[in-house]
């Protein structure tokens, strides 16, 4: 693609989450290979915590429990309309003056753990 861009001789470092597909076009095209310092941050504090796999740590558990619930309402149109309404009679209302939505937790979103426990929190 950077030969058909005509950028080859543009590019000369390729930062990545470590992947080796993404070491292997580096090598190849003769550009500096940089793993991600933020991904590899993100690597370390989802495994400390434990989120990263199925583990019966305290922290684990919360982020499922927070995980299902939110999971529910967005398979759930009744309870996802429910829920809205319940907002607008209580004035919680997002910037555009809509109901919020819940926040799921996606394992390659950074600060989606964070962004799901802030949305749960404020519309407890």
């Amino acid at each position: 693609m950077a030969t058909k861009w005509s950028i080859d001789d543009k590019v000369s470092v390729v930062v990545h989450d470590g992947a080796s597909n993404m070491k292997e076009t580096g090598q190849n095209n003769n550009w500096r290979d940089v793993d991600c310092a933020n991904h590899k941050l993100h690597l370390a504090v989802t495994g400390s915590m434990g989120i990263d796999k199925v583990s019966n740590t305290a922290i684990s558990k919360c982020v499922a429990a927070a995980s299902r619930l939110v999971g529910h309402f967005s398979h759930s149109p009744l309870e996802q309309m429910e829920m809205e309404a319940r907002q607008l009679a209580m004035g919680i209302k997002g910037d555009d003056g809509k109901a919020l939505k819940l926040v799921q937790h996606v394992k390659t979103r950074w600060n989606s753990v964070f962004d799901m426990f802030q949305r749960l929190v404020k519309l407890r």
